[in-house]
């Protein structure tokens, strides 16, 4: 969905960067993006055990360094760092905020201050929580100077700065998405398992094997050739299409951001690691929606597009 007169500004180049001065990028979409990796990180937290969020790993006694110059500004050095009951508290509190969309100036600072020391603490880090840190920092750039008291509301002030490190961010994070999602599909393809198509036995068939209905279908997958064949080189070319997104026309990113929503909620719902594919899906989101999109213009709200959306309808039928 575009706004015109928001698109034809962003697309006025005439007076080269100037055009953006009176406009923002952090619109709906934007705070949708940032709720999605706020919710991803807080479900690691919450749904996690201290015991196994926090656990010894080899070379690691204690995952949570509080020695350093680092370590002494990491929240769950609070208190009793064996028992970071504070840290955990207080990271709740913050990404609560952050989903409902308080201060977003502010919290998206706290946002990334959390993400980037939860990454530092934990046992065993993803690549779900180092794409996080990479999104929180970027998204407190985008509201950097975001004077609203929440994301969800229309921008009706900004600083100077605004437009230009919106639009800055925004441009960081499409690149990153398309970095990640090349480099994993080339990498699969470089890989003999996932060349020889037996890779999906393997990660499935371990200690990720689905529950219930989904394990039946898995096993359909893998004792037919063809079928697993095609499961792990469909997984490795979606993400090669993800990877090509910035590059393709409007209509185009609107397939690959259902091709690759799907793509992450299969992965979640075989594999289970439901945090990681949040956090891609808010990436995703950024990647796939063109810079003049009016879901990115701050004078909107989400509300408007619903309302638009029912109206629209409305008026179709009393035509019809």
């Amino acid at each position: 969905m575009q706004s015109p007169t928001y698109a034809a500004a962003v697309n006025n180049k005439a007076d080269g960067l100037a055009h953006i001065k009176n406009l923002t990028f952090n619109g709906p979409a934007m705070a949708i993006a940032r709720t999605l990796t706020a919710m991803s990180t807080l479900l690691t937290i919450v749904f996690t055990p201290t015991s196994q969020l926090f656990a010894p790993s080899e070379g690691r006694e204690n995952p949570i360094q509080c020695d350093s110059k680092l370590g002494r500004a990491n929240p769950f050095c609070i208190g009793d760092d064996s028992s970071p009951t504070i840290g955990i508290a207080a990271s709740i509190i913050i990404l609560s905020l952050v989903i409902v969309g308080v201060v977003p100036w502010i919290t998206s600072l706290l946002h990334f201050y959390i993400a980037f020391y939860l990454q530092q603490s934990l046992a065993i880090p993803d690549g779900g929580d180092q794409v996080a840190v990479f999104l929180t920092l970027m998204i407190a750039i985008v509201y950097l100077g975001d004077l609203r008291l929440n994301h969800w509301s229309m921008v009706t002030r900004t600083v100077p700065w605004q437009p230009y490190t919106t639009i800055v961010g925004l441009y960081l994070i499409k690149c990153q998405m398309t970095v990640i999602y090349l480099n994993a599909s080339i990498h699969k393809m470089a890989t003999k398992d996932w060349l020889e198509g037996s890779e999906l036995y393997y990660i499935l068939g371990g200690s990720f094997e689905p529950y219930g209905f989904l394990n039946s279908l898995y096993e359909i997958v893998v004792d037919q050739p063809f079928l697993s064949v095609a499961a792990t080189w469909g997984a490795a070319l979606t993400e090669l299409f993800l990877g090509a997104t910035i590059l393709m026309p409007t209509h185009w990113k609107k397939i690959s951001f259902v091709i690759g929503a799907a793509f992450h909620i299969g992965i979640a719902a075989f594999l289970g690691i439901t945090s990681f594919q949040i956090v891609m899906i808010a990436g995703l989101l950024i990647l796939c929606l063109p810079i003049d999109s009016g879901w990115l213009d701050g004078s909107k709200t989400l509300t408007q597009f619903s309302f638009k959306k029912r109206v629209s309808n409305s008026r179709e039928v009393s035509v019809s």
